[in-house]
């Protein structure tokens, strides 16, 4: 499902002889949106880094720069607001 999808449901519909499982979704209404980025957002000031910035399109927080792909392991260090290697 997408961030602004709602109700997934599974239909069971033969092809032929061949029984398989087909699942739906309902996209959410623009109101139901923008409660969903506004809790998110609400959430994120408790939890959250206060550098990283909300993306709308997937309802979510990424940091300001892309968690480092050279197979180490990291923490995002909020007062560098850097990635830390661990």
């Amino acid at each position: 499902m997408g961030p602004y999808e709602k109700n997934l449901t599974v239909k069971y519909e033969f092809v032929g002889n061949i029984v398989k499982d087909v699942w739906y979704v309902e996209p959410m209404s623009q109101q139901e949106i923008i409660e969903k980025q506004n809790l998110t957002k609400e959430q994120w000031k408790s939890t959250g880094y206060a550098s990283w910035i909300f993306d709308e399109s997937l309802c979510k927080f990424n940091p300001p720069l892309p968690y480092p792909d050279d197979g180490n392991s990291y923490d995002w260090d909020e007062s560098q607001e850097n990635w830390i290697k661990l």
